[in-house]
């Protein structure tokens, strides 16, 4: 699977612009209720399509997290899916599919993006 590919593709389920003002402390870290409903309206209508998008959902999601943690504590009470780092998503990808669920899909992208 190509990577540019995979990212465009998937970025295109996420809003621009989300809300992260209401985002509250708990005990291992934030928690971000309007980011976790985007992303779960991002989960229905990706989850049918293949596990690629699916196992992408989840790690963009993962990004979009780290980086409202980032913009809370600089007091931005959003995050764009325009400040997402895509190395970052390439390298929690990686990570991912390093799993023993995933090694099938890890020779692939190895192979497809010449890691």
């Amino acid at each position: 699977m190509d990577f540019e590919i995979l990212y465009d593709r998937a970025m295109s389920f996420w809003s621009g612009e989300i809300s992260i003002e209401t985002g509250q402390f708990i005990e291992n870290g934030m928690l971000f209720k309007n980011l976790s409903f985007v992303w779960g309206n991002v989960e229905q209508k990706t989850n049918d399509l293949d596990e690629w998008m699916s196992l992408m959902t989840w790690v963009l999601f993962a990004e979009f997290h780290s980086q409202a943690i980032l913009n809370n504590k600089n007091g931005t009470g959003y995050v764009d899916k325009y400040d997402i780092n895509k190395d970052n998503v390439k390298k929690r990808l990686l990570e991912n599919l390093k799993a023993p669920d995933y090694l099938d899909m890890y020779e692939e992208f190895i192979r497809d993006n010449k890691v």
